[in-house]
């Protein structure tokens, strides 16, 4: 600030040592009194792997000046709690940085069920992919080798995105074809066939129980 400068009103000042020569006197041009700028820096960092989520912003602005930040809104990134203790405050002599530190926010779980064909008997255990943390993430499934049986179709959500709502993914089975049974009805002795022969049909029925047959 020159001689007779009136400073200007709600700036903030700092006081600075100037020395002052022998060799003139007459005038002080100087007065030592020097507005001080410093940066506000505001960050978003993703905690899973300490990226941004946001790019960051700094903004400059006198000391004393205050300010108040705030966490963006993301569709599947939500604000760490508690807040940073300085979202709020006014800039200081040395720079502000404000940290706000993002988790993924929680999907439903996606249950995977085995069943046989036009039926709810589970024929493998049930598993449960929770969603804890996994919003707009991938899960996978597969399906089971499943003794005597073989799968009807894949599922169309057998692989997809953890959503908000939780998910179902149904697998279906069915028993393999076995070879047909013939039943021979004979006289004993002399093997003269007594009636026709009658088949039991073997498909999708291996290893199921096998039907009676009514004697003659």
């Amino acid at each position: 600030m020159k001689e007779n400068q009136v400073p200007v009103p709600n700036v903030n000042w700092v006081e600075l040592e100037v020395p002052l020569t022998r060799t003139n006197t007459s005038k002080i041009k100087n007065l030592g009194l020097k507005s001080v700028y410093t940066n506000l820096v505001v960050k978003h960092i993703k905690r899973e792997d300490n990226t941004e989520l946001s790019p960051t912003v700094t903004t400059r602005q006198p000391n004393g000046t205050p300010y108040t930040t705030a966490p963006v809104t993301d569709n599947f990134y939500e604000a760490e709690t508690p807040l940073p203790t300085n979202a709020t405050g006014e800039y200081g002599l040395t720079d502000t940085t404000v940290t706000y530190y993002y988790v993924r926010k929680a999907a439903g779980d996606v249950t995977v069920h085995h069943y046989e064909e036009n039926s709810t008997t589970e024929l493998a255990t049930t598993v449960v992919q929770p969603g804890a943390n996994k919003l707009g993430l991938a899960y996978t499934t597969s399906e089971e080798t499943i003794n005597n049986y073989e799968l009807v179709a894949q599922p169309a959500n057998k692989n997809g995105t953890f959503t908000a709502a939780a998910q179902t993914v149904d697998y279906y089975y069915r028993r393999k074809n076995a070879g047909n049974i013939t039943v021979k009805y004979l006289e004993v002795g002399s093997n003269a066939q007594l009636h026709a022969d009658k088949i039991l049909d073997g498909t999708r029925s291996l290893d199921s129980h096998i039907q009676r047959v009514q004697k003659l």
